[in-house]
């Protein structure tokens, strides 16, 4: 006897999996993590903000999804959700304020019953305005700053905050002093790296050393580009707990740091113009001795070799040094060997262009086979670019260059700290 009935298939009795396995597969899924090393966050690679952005806006499209799944899953990948806000366009600036704003509601009279039970912003660690455009004909820029300061105001655990605008309508507009006093007041606990990229919504000088000041948790700083010289006898630059500091990628008046009081100071990126400035000969004497970490941008010929002779003499401490160069080529144009300072370890180097020539590989390897070296031990490439531009474009270049880094007892990395072959 046959029939056409089919019963369904039992469904096999398996345990469930723990919140804590879940949380793994969100991780995983919604690769890349936020990196919260204030040493990792400040742009030293010009192009490093484009990348890491765009993998953001993808990290970010994933988590959309996860949230949508299910109410279980709403609840445990929320602090994925909302822990970076990315906000690239000026009409983002309402509606992420207004869904800040309304998730508050219901705990302003009752605390919450579950940890995971928070208004978004409570998950927020990461904060980016990166607006590169404002396409409101209406668009007041008052009611801009007030945006600013009411999204602020809702992310009490905040760490990293950035200010990348591009907007022709926000450009030479002045951040108000209301919005870092807001900043300290909320997230002055939490909050170690600020960093301006753009030339808008700059604060004043005073407000800046102001909130340096009371910012009592900052470990990492890159200082903007003030729109005109303001001095105030009165005010200098201190922090107690400033490590890392982005100094001006082109030569200006030092007057910010030439009294300044930064006894943490460990960490410092750059241009290596700077060394030859005479007006900036004080910064390397007073805190050469400290420093740890050097990151160094090299965009003119002959000054590789010199830059390292200058961290030689005033930085006995130094155990990492990574150089930016234009082009690879600028080390064909060394007349003497370049000497790292004899007690850096670890090597970085990286090119902003990322497509070289052989010449232009050929002169780096060559440079690294004449290298004075006492302690050094690996050298890394910094920028992925780099990386695939040597190995699918040049192999044989960098198959002869391996050979002699291995010849020199060095071991050759790429930008995930890999051994290439």
């Amino acid at each position: 006897m046959y029939t056409t009935f089919r019963a369904k298939p039992k469904r096999p009795d398996l345990p469930e999996l723990p919140p804590e396995i879940w949380l793994d597969i969100f991780r995983f899924a919604t690769w890349p993590p936020l990196d919260l090393d204030p040493g990792m966050t400040l742009q030293f690679l010009p192009t490093e903000g484009r990348e890491r952005r765009q993998l953001l806006k993808q990290s970010l499209v994933t988590r959309r999804y996860l949230v949508r799944v299910c109410k279980r899953w709403h609840s445990m990948a929320a602090s994925f959700l909302y822990e970076s806000l990315l906000i690239g366009r000026g009409r983002g600036l309402q509606t992420v304020r207004d869904v800040l704003k309304a998730s508050r509601v219901p705990f302003q009279q009752d605390a919450p019953s579950d940890e995971n039970d928070r208004p978004v912003g409570w998950w927020t660690k990461r904060l980016d305005f990166a607006m590169r455009d404002v396409d409101r004909l209406d668009f007041d820029v008052d009611v801009c700053l007030t945006l600013l300061s009411e999204i602020v105001e809702c992310l009490p655990n905040l760490a990293i905050l950035t200010f990348c605008v591009t907007a022709p309508q926000l450009r030479d507009v002045k951040l108000p002093p209301s919005f870092l006093q807001t900043l300290v007041r909320v997230s002055g606990h939490s909050l170690h790296t600020i960093q301006w990229n753009s030339l808008a919504l700059v604060p004043s000088r005073c407000d800046w050393v102001a909130f340096i000041k009371e910012a009592v948790n900052i470990k990492a700083v890159r200082r903007p580009r003030f729109f005109a010289k303001e001095t105030d006898p009165r005010e200098q630059l201190s922090s107690s707990s400033l490590e890392i500091l982005l100094l001006p990628r082109t030569p200006e008046d030092p007057s910010d740091f030439e009294q300044a009081n930064l006894p943490s100071l460990r960490h410092v990126v750059l241009n290596a113009l700077l060394l030859q400035d005479s007006r900036w000969r004080f910064f390397l004497e007073e805190y050469g001795p400290k420093l740890e970490v050097v990151q160094l941008i090299i965009n003119h010929k002959r000054l590789t070799a010199f830059a390292n002779s200058k961290l030689t003499s005033h930085c006995p401490r130094l155990v990492r040094l990574d150089i930016s160069f234009s082009s690879w080529e600028l080390l064909m144009f060394e007349t003497q060997p370049i000497a790292i300072p004899p007690t850096v370890q670890r090597l970085g180097i990286q090119s902003t262009r990322k497509e070289a020539t052989a010449k232009g590989y050929r002169a780096l390897f060559h440079g690294i086979q004449t290298m004075e070296i006492m302690s050094l031990k690996t050298i890394q490439f910094l920028d992925i670019g780099n990386v695939r531009d040597l190995c699918q474009r040049h192999p044989l270049v960098l198959s002869k260059g391996l050979h002699m880094i291995r010849t020199r007892g060095l071991q050759l990395l790429d930008h995930e700290g890999l051994a290439m072959k």
